[in-house]
């Protein structure tokens, strides 16, 4: 009898013992979909971070680009208007040097008809003045040519002043 009323109680016991752990098992399942739950929010919130992430880099980028164009597109005004102002030099350089020859040869022509006694000395004078009257010729030339250049490099200029204005606006 004593032994039937042990184990009595130790079935008893298992009973009891079988139902708390039923009870932490059914407590551990809900632990556990409620883990299965938090993991799906913090997968669902890591990929729109990463995605958020993307956008901003994206965005940083875009706006990287654009401002290195904008810079670029200064530069190339700054230069061209360095070019015109050189071209517009040159072309003062050669118009001075024109007008400075056709003088030099104006004034050698005219010593060439007025040494009537030494003929190889006015003939000399006659050559130089020809040959002055060449260049002056050519440098006038190249005059008219730095100033078209010029003036196409200031319409370039005009342009690109306006498309920066344009991006400006945008």
């Amino acid at each position: 009898r004593y032994k039937l009323k042990k184990t009595t109680k130790t079935e008893e016991q298992l009973r009891e013992s079988i139902k708390e752990d039923q009870s932490k098992v059914d407590e551990d399942k809900v632990k556990l979909s409620e883990q299965k739950t938090l993991m799906k929010q913090y997968v669902a919130a890591k990929k729109l971070a990463e995605q958020q992430n993307k956008i901003v880099v994206k965005k940083d980028s875009v706006l990287s680009a654009a401002i290195a164009k904008v810079k670029l597109d200064y530069k190339r005004e700054h230069d061209q208007q360095d070019s015109v102002k050189t071209l517009l030099d040159r072309a003062s350089k050669y118009a001075m040097m024109a007008v400075k020859g056709l003088k030099s040869s104006q004034q050698l022509r005219l010593k060439s008809e007025s040494d009537i006694g030494d003929d190889e000395q006015a003939a000399r004078a006659f050559q130089s003045s020809s040959a002055l009257k060449r260049h002056s010729s050519e440098w006038t030339r190249k005059a008219l040519d730095y100033r078209s250049r010029a003036r196409l490099a200031q319409e370039y200029v005009a342009i690109l002043a306006q498309m920066l204005a344009r991006d400006q606006k945008t």
